[in-house]
């Protein structure tokens, strides 16, 4: 009897775990093209272009993060003054 009820919890348990885990859709979100221009001017200021093109697929998104380093490998801090985004005509977010 106990062996019986094992193998019948044993097979709902695997039926809502394949059918909860495969119910969803699968997205395939991915940066279709990530180009970066870096110039490292005369004074040590630094100015970094990215263009990143990303493909949400069918999802309903308002954006990515983009995390910018704020500390040199030795510590020391990054000084940013100027970040700005916009969209691919060049008008700003």
């Amino acid at each position: 009897m106990k062996t019986k009820f094992l193998k019948i919890f044993s097979f709902f348990i695997i039926v809502f775990v394949t059918t909860f885990l495969y119910s969803h859709t699968v997205s395939a979100e991915k940066i279709t093209t990530f180009d970066s221009t870096i110039t490292i001017h005369t004074n040590a200021n630094i100015s970094v272009i990215e263009n990143i093109n990303y493909d949400f697929e069918n999802q309903s998104r308002h954006g990515i993060f983009r995390t910018i380093p704020l500390q040199n490998s030795d510590g020391s801090e990054i000084a940013i003054d100027t970040i700005s985004v916009t969209n691919k005509n060049g008008s700003a977010y």
